[in-house]
Order: structure tokens, then C-alpha cells, then sequence
């Protein structure tokens, strides 16, 4: 067999019975997907007019489970990147083995604090210094994706405003409770991120999460991404509370809230272009971003050196930037992902689908 036909063969449909099509599958495809006769498959119709034929589900998300050894050489923050990798992967059981060492107290809190924390669905059902194993009790998905994702913009968006409330105020205690919306969004980017790692291969859980095809789940990656670095920048902005040696001049605050809110305006926007498939909407987004990058600069270059709390500002304007740039790449990801329609439209003599209103609301000033 050639490489060309390891991967794709034609094959004829046949009629049986009158009212039903049957078509073959090559044995060396079922041998190597470990099924036999009698076993049963599952097909799905995908949007794009292809046939997706998988082995039948045995009830079960994902893989079953997966174990890591840590040793002496482990640190706690290297022990929280294979867990996070091993739940990204998909396991539904994650064992930490110990070994040459004996797990201490802070480890064991560490690994239940981070899977309370950041991991949807998650309980620790076995707890030793010889042993740690976390269990996913969550069935994927338990909402549609672009509802996740909207709620994943909404926190976004009110972490901002909550930042820059924190900033004019100078109050410290209220920027460490903005910080600690960073645990929420994190849950939610994990959670997010490991279903789409689970439906690139499983027709069935792209349907329950209303994405088209594997495509979609690369486009969603990209667009989570830029989501939870737009919130990093939140949570950036209310560490730099501390550092203010007094309020700040009640004008810039004003304008770089001003600043803060237009470009959380424009995210928002490209959020709803994600969901709706708006080639237009997103590509106005990316036209009225550009102009607040320009009064982002103009805005800069107004803040001296000599000021009083000048490097602060300085931080979170950059902050707001980031954001702004993060956003533009949501919108071009839009774009991509939804180009066809565009060239369709184009032939009927429409350019873009229509506006609509906001799926993600803002809050208005205080």
C-alpha cells in the first residue's frame, strides 16, 4: 500500500436491502484502530458536508489515566506543569508517584490548593507522602464553548474595570481582590483548553461544544490564548497598586480609564465576531483598534519622567496596550476562520454580515 493510500482510499457505495448504503473500510484501518467484527462505530454528518466515523464511545471522557515519578530534583512549580499538562492531555486520573522522597505537607497543600484552584471538576481522592491522585469527576463539556467564552470575557472584562477602580482609588486591598480573580480565569483556561485538546480527535465532542471541525478547535486555542494574556494584564495592572507613592492626577486617571474601557469595548466586539462568524465586525474591530493604539502613544508620550508615579502609569498604559494588540489578533483570527463567507458574499454583491449587538456588555462608568 502506498503512503497516499494509508491515509485516503475511494471506495464505491453499495445498496442493501433497498433503503440502506453500506461502503467498506480497509482492514489494515481497522486493525490499526483495534476493532473486530461486531464492534461498533459511531458516524457523525459534519457542517462542512464530510462523514466522520469513529469507534463507538464506552461512556468515558477522555483518557483513562496517566501517572508522573517526581523525585528529589522535582520542584513544586515542576510538579504543577505536569499536572496542568497531564489535565490539558485529557486524563480523567492523574497520579503523583514519589519516588526517593517522601511528599511533604507543603507539597501535598500545594497540589490540593492548585487542583481546587485551577482545575475544573477536579477532587483529590488519595492523599499520602508516598502518593497523590487526582480525579476528573466532570463530564466534557458541561456548556457549549461559546458560552464558556463568553463567560471567560466577561470576567476579563470586569477584572479591567475592577483594576482600574483599584488604581484611582490607591487601594491595595481592593487590587489583591483583583488579583485573586486570576485563580478563576486560569480554571477556565484550563478547562477550556483541555476540551479542545480532547475534540481535535473526537467528532462526538465537537458537537457537543457546537464547533464545526477540528479547524475550529485551533482557531478557539488561539483565541482562549489571547483572552487569559488580556486578563494577565488585569491582574498586572492591580500589582502595580502598591507601588504608587500617591493618587494619581485625577485627569490621567480619567483618560487612561477612557483608554482602558475603548479598548475593553473593541474585545468585547471581538468576542461577539468570534461568536457570530462576522467577517465584518471583526474587521472594524482591527480598524478602530488601530486609531486607540495611536491615542494609547499619544497618551504615553504625555507622561514625564519626573512625574509622580510616572513608572506606574507608564506600566499599566503598556498594560493597556498589550490588550489592545491581543485583541487585534481575536479579530484576525475572525477573519481567518471566517474568509469564505466574505468571498461568498462577494458574489452576491454583499460584502459582510450585517452588525448585531453585543453579546458582552461592558459595564458603564462609575
Amino acid at each position: 500500500m502506498g503512503e497516499h493510500e494509508k491515509f485516503k482510499q475511494n471506495r464505491k457505495l453499495q445498496i442493501s436491502g433497498g433503503s440502506t448504503y453500506i461502503i467498506s473500510i480497509p482492514k489494515s484501518w481497522v486493525e490499526m484502530m483495534s476493532l473486530k467484527a461486531g464492534d461498533s462505530v459511531s458516524m457523525v454528518k459534519n457542517e462542512n458536508k464530510s462523514l466522520t466515523v469513529f469507534p463507538a464511545s464506552d461512556g468515558t471522557d477522555g483518557e483513562q489515566a496517566a501517572s508522573m515519578v517526581v523525585g528529589p530534583n522535582d520542584s513544586d512549580e515542576s510538579i504543577r506543569r505536569k499536572i496542568v499538562a497531564m489535565y490539558l492531555a485529557g486524563y480523567k486520573s492523574i497520579t503523583i508517584i514519589a519516588r526517593g522522597i517522601r511528599l511533604g505537607p507543603g507539597q501535598i497543600n500545594a497540589v490540593r490548593s492548585f487542583a481546587r484552584s485551577s482545575m475544573i471538576g477536579t477532587e483529590i481522592i488519595e492523599s499520602s507522602p508516598e502518593c497523590i491522585t487526582i480525579k476528573t469527576l466532570t463530564r466534557l463539556p458541561e456548556m457549549t464553548f461559546d458560552v464558556a467564552l463568553l463567560r471567560m470575557a466577561t470576567m476579563t472584562i470586569d477584572a479591567h474595570q475592577e483594576a482600574l477602580e483599584a488604581l484611582e482609588a490607591a487601594d491595595t486591598e481592593y487590587a489583591d481582590e483583583v488579583v485573586r480573580l486570576d485563580d478563576e480565569i486560569d480554571r477556565f483556561t484550563f478547562y477550556m483548553l483541555r476540551n479542545l485538546t480532547m475534540a481535535v480527535g473526537d467528532a462526538g465532542l465537537l458537537r457537543a461544544m457546537s464547533l464545526e471541525g477540528p479547524a475550529d478547535c485551533l482557531y478557539y486555542r488561539t483565541v482562549v490564548s489571547r483572552i487569559e494574556r488580556i486578563a494577565d494584564h488585569a491582574i498586572l495592572i492591580s500589582k502595580r497598586v502598591k507601588y504608587l507613592t500617591e493618587h494619581i492626577d485625577p485627569d490621567m486617571v480619567d483618560k487612561t480609564k477612557q483608554l482602558s474601557r475603548s479598548v475593553m469595548e473593541m474585545f468585547s466586539r471581538a468576542i461577539d465576531a468570534m461568536i457570530r462568524a462576522d467577517y465584518g465586525a471583526a474587521e472594524r474591530v482591527t480598524e478602530s483598534t488601530s486609531k486607540i493604539q495611536a491615542a494609547q502613544e499619544e497618551l504615553m508620550m504625555s507622561v514625564k519622567d519626573s512625574a509622580p508615579n510616572a513608572t506606574v502609569i507608564k506600566f499599566v498604559l503598556d498594560s493597556i496596550r498589550r490588550s489592545a494588540e491581543y485583541t487585534m489578533d481575536i479579530a484576525e483570527v475572525v477573519m481567518d476562520r471566517n474568509i469564505k463567507s466574505v468571498i461568498a458574499d462577494t458574489s452576491s454583491s454583499r460584502v459582510a454580515i450585517g452588525s448585531k449587538p453585543a453579546l458582552v456588555k461592558v459595564p458603564p462608568a462609575a
